[in-house]
Parts: C-alpha cells; structure tokens; sequence
C-alpha cells in the first residue's frame, strides 16, 4: 500500500514536471511525442524514461493484465520515441499510444468499475477536436487527458 501511494505521487510528480516543463520551454506541442525532437540532444532519454517509468508504475499499482498491456502499451510509445525515423518505428510508435488509450480506459470501465472517468475522459477528448480552432494541438491535450484518467483511476484504486 506504502508502495503504491509512493508511485502513484511519483506519477503525479511525473506528469506535472515533464508536461510542465515542455510547455514552459518549447510551449503547446502538437503532441506529447514530438517534445524528444525539440529536446537537446543529451535530454532525448527523457520521454522514453518518462513513458517507460510511467508504464511500469501503473503495472506495479494496479497488478492486473489489462494494465500491464497499458503499461507494455506505454513503454513502447517510449522505445518508439523516434518515429520520424521510419515508417516501422512510426508503426510501433502509434500501435502502442492507440491500444495504450483503448486498453487503459477499459481497464478504467471493466476492472476498477469507474466508467464516469473513461465517460470524463471521451467527452473531453471530443470536446478538444470539436473546438479544435480553438484549442490549438488537439493531440497534445488529448493525450494529457490519457495520463489524468490513468492517474485518477489509479487514485480510487488506491483509495
């Protein structure tokens, strides 16, 4: 339980930081993934450590298959992180950010019985592309959204 609460703050703390500090050095992205071509060459591993981390973390807490697909799902965004390079890391790249956000918001709905967050969670991302001229890189705040409803879901969890 200790444990948990502990990785679940470092997550928070996580997603905080690196959202955080993106947006304040380079500004709204159009996605979370191009903020490693934007990064200084010797700061690269961030995102692949900072996805990686954060895979492996929902893994620990929630101790079920769905989330161990999710976190799998997450880490190979961060193995990916240069999908630019080739159409198969690209491939890899969106394999595993789609099947991370389908497979995290069932494990929301099925397994934690928490369907009002994954409902919280796809209003809000059909809200972000219906106004899209309004909010600027949909993807980007899309997928903030992804992170939020994993970590909220990952704190009833807990609690």
């Amino acid at each position: 339980m200790i444990l948990n609460i502990g990785l679940w703050i470092l997550m928070i703390v996580m997603v905080i930081s690196y959202f955080g500090i993106i947006i304040k050095k380079y500004g709204v992205l159009r996605s979370l993934s191009d903020s490693v071509y934007e990064l200084p060459t010797r700061f690269k591993w961030l995102f692949p450590g900072f996805m990686g981390l954060f895979g492996i973390f929902m893994m620990i807490i929630a101790n079920n298959w769905l989330a161990d697909i999710t976190g799998i799902c997450f880490f190979m965004v961060g193995i990916a992180y240069d999908f630019r390079k080739s159409n198969l890391i690209n491939t890899i790249h969106l394999i595993g950010a789609f099947l991370g956000v389908i497979t995290s918001q069932l494990y929301i709905i099925f397994i934690i019985n928490q369907p009002w967050v994954s409902l919280c969670f796809f209003a809000s991302a059909l809200l972000t592309t219906f106004i899209s001229s309004l909010c600027k890189n949909t993807i980007w705040w899309q997928e903030l959204l992804v992170f939020i409803s994993a970590i909220v879901s990952l704190g009833i969890l807990i609690f």
